[in-house]
């Protein structure tokens, strides 16, 4: 008994690049100290709204916290000055949390094209007899 026939398979492949997630990185390097000079943020109603800014300005070298004693309220302040982060231009502040910026990050995808990396097309076809 013979059987003929024929198979034929499409296929379409996408992969896509994953998007890296890249962080800014801040530190407090001085706990209970801050740097003098630093410019304050009235626009910022939150805490991330101040470390938005801060990674948003390119100048920005670190970002500061004062918070106020109802607990609620406080102020964000920018510092611009890389040299007022030594430790011999540190005012002391037990009010006010200093965040150094110790990395920024310049891109967030690895691809910034939609996200495609590489699309395959397969197509078989194969006749066949018993």
């Amino acid at each position: 008994m013979s059987q003929r026939g024929t198979m034929l398979c499409l296929g379409l492949v996408v992969t896509t690049e994953s998007p890296t997630t890249c962080l800014p990185v801040f530190d407090i390097k001085n706990p209970g100290w801050v740097s003098r000079q630093a410019t304050n943020i009235p626009d910022a109603k939150t805490e991330d709204e101040c470390k938005a800014t801060c990674v948003a300005a390119p100048a920005c070298v670190s970002y500061q916290i004062e918070l106020k004693p109802d607990g609620w309220s406080f102020l964000c302040y920018l510092q611009y000055i890389e040299q007022n982060l030594n430790k011999d231009q540190l005012s002391r502040n037990d009010a006010i949390t200093e965040y150094v910026l110790v990395r920024r990050c310049e891109t967030t995808t690895e691809n910034p094209e939609k996200g495609f990396k590489n699309i395959y097309f397969a197509f078989f076809h194969s006749v066949f007899r018993y």
